[in-house]
């Protein structure tokens, strides 16, 4: 499968759009662009054109938001869906991380 990354800056902030699928042959390119972001104080990542996500996607998901709380770096993940947004749920990453980075998409 395949990813892309729209990513901005702006006054600080970053924004990830990811497009397609957060995937084993896509995590290296997400954890890249996440590790190329510097001078953030803030990094959204949108998913709300994600098609797909797999456990080794969900696994960088967790790797990077680890990063970002090393780091402080303030994070937000907007536009989940309700399928990804459970499964985020059952693995613990909300209650990890905390429910108000985590915004489901609205319908």
């Amino acid at each position: 499968m395949s990813m892309i990354i729209k990513s901005t800056v702006e006054n600080s902030i970053a924004k990830l759009v990811l497009e397609g699928a957060l995937d084993i042959s896509t995590v290296q390119i997400f954890k890249d662009e996440v590790k190329n972001i510097h001078k953030v104080t803030e990094l959204i990542i949108d998913f709300n054109e994600l098609s797909f996500i797999d456990s080794t996607g969900i696994g960088s998901l967790n790797q990077v938001l680890n990063m970002l709380n090393e780091v402080k770096t303030i994070f937000t993940i907007k536009n989940i869906s309700e399928d990804v947004y459970e499964v985020l749920e059952l693995l613990g990453l909300v209650e990890i991380f905390g429910k108000e980075i985590f915004e489901p998409k609205k319908h």
